[in-house]
């Protein structure tokens, strides 16, 4: 299976060290975003917007791609 199809195909079954290069590429992915903007893993209500904003906004570009691998 290629990359691509790996995080955007729902069709199929993954292996298990697909599924962990996957999983594991999400979230490096992830954290590399959250720690390159400086935007916390947790924001609270007392951060400002923006950076509650662009967390929503992270959270809601890996879901898809989280969502096939898993």
């Amino acid at each position: 299976m290629d990359v691509v199809n790996l995080f955007i195909s729902p069709e199929g079954r993954i292996n298990r060290t697909t599924y962990w290069i996957g999983s594991l590429s999400v979230l490096a992915v992830e954290l590399g975003l959250r720690l390159g903007l400086g935007v916390p893993f947790t924001p609270m209500p007392s951060d400002p917007l923006p950076v509650r904003a662009l967390s929503f906004v992270i959270d809601l570009v890996l879901l898809y791609p989280a969502a096939m691998v898993w």
